[in-house]
């Protein structure tokens, strides 16, 4: 039996929310705090950014001390397309 069975009317996966925008690992954590170090050597203007939810955690972990300070744009241009969202 696998985690990706369904049985007859159970919701397809590719509808649950998670699976289209899945949040930020803590590996994806770790790394933007890694990502952290870089980011305090450099003075952006904006920080542009995809508007998924572990875009956004990301840049928001890397780039906290300019949080308030520049603009942070979340624009769809960014966003990464995948197979089953691609028109």
């Amino acid at each position: 039996s696998s985690v990706f069975e369904f049985e007859v009317g159970d919701i397809s996966p590719y509808h649950i929310p998670e699976m289209l925008d899945p949040p930020l690992t803590e590996i994806g954590r770790q790394q933007a705090l890694r990502l952290r170090g870089v980011a305090l050597q450099t003075a952006p203007q904006l920080v542009l950014v995809s508007p998924m939810s572990r875009a956004l955690m990301t840049s928001n972990i890397a780039y906290a001390h300019l949080v308030g300070k520049i603009p942070f744009i979340a624009h769809d241009g960014c966003k990464e397309k995948s197979h089953a969202m691609a028109a």
